[in-house]
């Protein structure tokens, strides 16, 4: 009697330890689904505008203090903790005290954007809860982008200044800036949309209605491409069918086809775009047709310069490059540049960050990226499919990231670190994936 009550004793508190578990484990699984769902559709027009990132926050920290599971931790984690603290040092390097009050709450932001990389790492994660999050995106982009396209089509202005579509025999119209009225934001959202979910949901595993799904996402993506007008979207895209081509079918015997295949596709493109530029100069298209303007966006058939075709991203790249030399180490200061620049934007992830955050902060935005590329490739060339193809999409992600400010993006950016974090911790290979927490089985 004696020993089974020790025996009780000492299963009391390990019964308790284990409902704990599992209610963080369920409260964490509910968060995922929640994150990815209402990320790209929560915007309160309150002051610089608040995403559902903002007050997610708090809630993310608590699951991460008090999860008790360990998950892998690579050094991505670390990269990109050490960036979040290097971008917090250069809020020192502001002088001007309501400047360093606006950009410490930016910074904020920024934390409860990289956030969900990290809550991979502290919960179980399996197939379904990747899937389930993907589907939860899928919902939460679809309700986002017809909304958009909604407000785009009855031309409502959703901030002042938002960007237009001049056309050649005069007159305008907004271009479709999603819920936050900003060409860049709505194209990588729905850029991110289109490659994650097409991912996960059709390329690493079909879902039953696939075909269906694919549909979706090409034509009404493509559309709000069309809508926004982003080239920079586009580029994210073929960048990320590029990359899962390289990822997946790269073999060195077969490099050479790769080679031909991509420059055949690249010159019929070519010669698209020439037949439609044809068909506009012959009368065959109205100058004041979208389709011609779309034409003259995508290719310089009105533009006597490169400057003046990327929309003046070489000026902007230029000075941010000139003034950068003033702020080495740790830069201006995170999102001080608009006092240096004033009615510049960066369009360019890399000069503003380094402007803003020093080589010290570019150094490490740049190796947290790199590394996760390599840590997802060697996930994927063990059995993770899911790994493989997110290399692509990161692949798609950094070329965008040339042509606008996107690491700072609050609609789409929390979403793809959350299931990328997600996927760095499924197991390699498909018979190596549980139906359960580790610490359920081996209780």
């Amino acid at each position: 009697m004696a020993e089974q009550a020790v025996f009780e004793s000492l299963r009391e508190p390990l019964d308790r330890q284990h409902a704990r578990h599992q209610l963080v484990q369920k409260l964490a699984e509910w968060f995922v689904v929640v994150m990815a769902f209402f990320v790209p559709i929560v915007v309160v027009p309150v002051g610089e505008r608040i995403g559902m990132s903002d007050p997610l926050l708090p809630a993310l920290a608590v699951l991460l203090i008090f999860s008790r599971y360990r998950g892998r931790i690579d050094a991505s984690h670390w990269l990109l903790l050490g960036f979040l603290a290097i971008a917090f040092l250069s809020l020192f390097q502001i002088h001007d005290q309501r400047y360093q009050v606006k950009a410490g709450l930016k910074w904020i932001r920024l934390v409860g954007i990289c956030a969900p990389f990290f809550l991979g790492a502290r919960m179980f994660v399996d197939r379904r809860l990747v899937r389930r999050a993907a589907w939860a995106f899928f919902w939460g982009g679809l309700i986002a982008i017809l909304i958009s396209l909604a407000v785009w089509w009855l031309q409502i202005p959703i901030r002042d200044a938002q960007q237009k579509m001049w056309y050649r025999g005069g007159g305008s119209e907004l271009r479709a800036g999603g819920l936050v009225g900003e060409t860049t934001h709505f194209g990588h959202l729905t850029a991110t949309w289109i490659t994650l979910v097409g991912s996960c949901l059709i390329l690493a595993r079909p879902t039953k209605h696939w075909k269906w799904l694919l549909v979706v996402l090409l034509g009404l993506g493509g559309f709000a491409i069309f809508a926004a007008s982003s080239r920079s979207a586009v580029v994210n895209v073929a960048g990320t069918a590029g990359g899962i081509w390289a990822a997946s079918r790269y073999r060195p015997r077969s490099l050479r086809n790769s080679v031909v295949v991509g420059l055949a596709l690249a010159l019929l493109l070519v010669l698209s775009f020439t037949a439609l530029q044809i068909a506009g100069r012959s009368g065959a298209l109205p100058s004041s047709s979208r389709v011609a303007k779309q034409i003259d966006r995508f290719l310089p058939s009105e533009s006597n310069s490169v400057n003046r075709f990327s929309s003046g991203r070489i000026d902007s790249w230029k000075r941010y490059l000139r003034i950068a030399g003033n702020h080495v180490v740790l830069g201006c200061g995170y999102k001080n540049s608009p006092s240096l620049i004033p009615g510049r934007v960066p369009d360019n992830s890399v000069l503003s960050t380094l402007l803003e955050t020093g080589v010290l902060g570019v150094a490490a935005l740049t190796s947290f990226a790199i590394v996760l590329m390599l840590s997802l490739a060697k996930l994927g060339m063990a059995g993770n499919r899911y790994a493989l193809l997110l290399v692509g999409v990161w692949c798609g992600q950094l070329l965008q990231a040339f042509l606008g400010d996107t690491y700072t993006l609050w609609l789409s950016m929390p979403v793809l670190y959350l299931i990328t974090g997600l996927v760095l911790q499924l197991p390699a290979a498909d018979d190596e994936f549980r139906d359960g927490p580790m610490w359920q089985e081996a209780r």
